[in-house]
């Protein structure tokens, strides 16, 4: 292997010892890219979109990804459009220096409930459906490794045990390793068990990797006091404390994901995912969506 400014001289040690002796100079044609940034990649970074202006408030971040904030009203599995949009915003927040883990869920292609009419009659266990529902999202998350590639970036896909050509079997030293080193890692698969949400699943990599904020894309803008889609008159929170969410019966996360993210101290965030730039400005630390963290003074849009 030569260096970057090398010119391979040809088998004659004459002429390498010429050089060597500086009675012959080599004139350097061009400089190859190291192994840790090649052409290609160096030509992706230089098409990255910038945001070194603004500041970041969180540093390390998990992104839960609802099958659903994939999709669009429009018929299909995946809009391109969505997906686009949302891994522009995943390299800007790279290039300001945020580490980025990502759970997937599948509710787009799959829900294990999407079964229970003909379960019974084919002979289906609940348990194969959140199997099949766990491989959803593995196809989710390969689906966002090749597309956050086209932008640049680098990423890595984890499931609770490897998938052969598809994914590593998560190991917390590894996935940090990866957060450290510029990469995406997008954690697939849920938690590995049947009858565990992907929310839980996502409480609990948040709490192995030690992210300083879960967030949560919705296809709502927040958390409100009942639910919008019903009575118009709904407010929406813009903090609340967990015990306040326990308190007032609201719907953030499942109960166990919920619990985990207060035992360890990560706030949650819930915005609404085709809001433009939404992720970076929650990130960033502005308004927007509902904050849930245990010490926090409950503020209420009129």
């Amino acid at each position: 292997m030569f260096g970057p400014t090398s010119l391979y001289l040809g088998p004659g040690s004459d002429r390498r010892r010429a050089v060597r002796e500086g009675r012959c100079r080599v004139r350097t044609l061009c400089k190859v890219p190291s192994r840790r940034e090649s052409r290609v990649d160096k030509d992706h970074r230089q098409q990255r979109p910038h945001n070194s202006i603004r500041t970041m408030k969180y540093q390390r971040i998990t992104l839960k990804l609802s099958g659903e904030a994939l999709n669009s009203s429009q018929s299909g599995v995946v809009a391109a459009g969505v997906v686009r949009s949302l891994i522009a915003e995943i390299a800007e927040l790279l290039e300001a220096g945020v580490q980025i883990t990502i759970v997937t869920g599948g509710g787009n292609i799959f829900r294990g409930r999407d079964l229970e009419r003909v379960a019974p009659q084919l002979g289906i266990s609940p348990l194969t459906a959140d199997h099949i529902g766990m491989l959803a999202t593995v196809m989710n998350a390969a689906l966002l490794r090749d597309a956050l590639s086209t932008v640049g970036v680098n990423s890595v896909v984890f499931t609770p045990h490897g998938i052969n050509g598809i994914s590593k079997g998560f190991a917390r030293h590894e996935a940090l390793r990866y957060l450290t080193t510029e990469h995406v890692v997008i954690c697939a698969g849920g938690t590995g068990n049947p009858l565990v949400t992907t929310d839980t699943a996502a409480a609990l990599r948040a709490a192995e990797l030690s992210s300083q904020v879960v967030l949560k894309a919705s296809t709502v803008d927040g958390v409100y006091d009942v639910d919008p889609a019903i009575d118009k008159t709904a407010r929406r929170f813009e903090t609340l404390t967990f015990d306040e969410v326990l308190q007032r019966g609201l719907k953030v996360m499942d109960a166990i994901a919920f619990t985990m993210c207060k035992e360890h101290n990560i706030p949650i965030i819930v915005y609404k995912h085709d809001d433009p730039q939404a992720m970076t400005k929650v990130v960033a630390g502005e308004r927007c969506g509902t904050l849930i963290e245990n010490q926090a003074e409950v503020v209420q849009n009129d």
